[in-house]
């Protein structure tokens, strides 16, 4: 009877925790009539796994010497800029596109609006400089990009609209 309790918990337990667990979505919608939607939910704590199991040459990259001292240097900026208000830092206008990128909340959000196509980028604060604070090597490794991503939650991190079609990258 213990075993048969043991195996009915397995799902709830299975469910409480990826229900307790970010989760990065990818949400493509094409245009027009016959458009076709694609959700993918995936659990970060599943992708880290994966992605800690796959072959290290698929995963890591080296970073050359100018981008490390560049992310050294950076740290300062990061921790200057979670602490300065809310204000727009950049704009740039020539007829065709605007950009803009502004620091809001706790994110650095930036902004493409052309004729066709809209494009937001929100960058956590937060996570860049865990990023940067945890550069130990050279190597940039994507298991560390989703742990640092583990800290985030209800954002859209990139939404881009191009005529009738829709990519949306969000953490849930």
């Amino acid at each position: 009877m213990a075993k048969l309790a043991a195996l009915a918990a397995l799902p709830v337990v299975a469910t409480l925790a990826v229900a307790n667990t970010s989760m990065l979505v990818v949400d493509v919608k094409e245009g027009g009539p016959s458009g076709h939607r694609i959700v993918v939910p995936v659990p970060l704590f599943l992708a880290q796994a994966a992605l800690n199991l796959a072959p290290a040459q698929a995963t890591r990259t080296e970073l050359p010497e100018e981008a490390l001292e560049t992310l050294t240097r950076s740290a300062g900026l990061l921790d200057a800029l979670a602490d300065c208000p809310d204000a727009e830092l950049i704009r740039v206008e020539d007829g065709e596109q605007t950009v803009v990128i502004e620091k809001a909340g706790d994110l650095i959000k930036v902004s493409v609006d052309g004729r066709r196509e809209q494009v937001r980028v929100n960058v956590p604060i937060g996570v860049v400089r865990d990023f940067v604070a945890s550069r130990d090597s050279r190597e940039l490794r994507a298991a560390d990009v989703v742990a640092a991503l583990k800290q985030v939650s209800n954002t859209d991190l990139v939404d881009v609209r191009d005529g009738n079609d829709h990519v949306r990258v969000y953490v849930w």
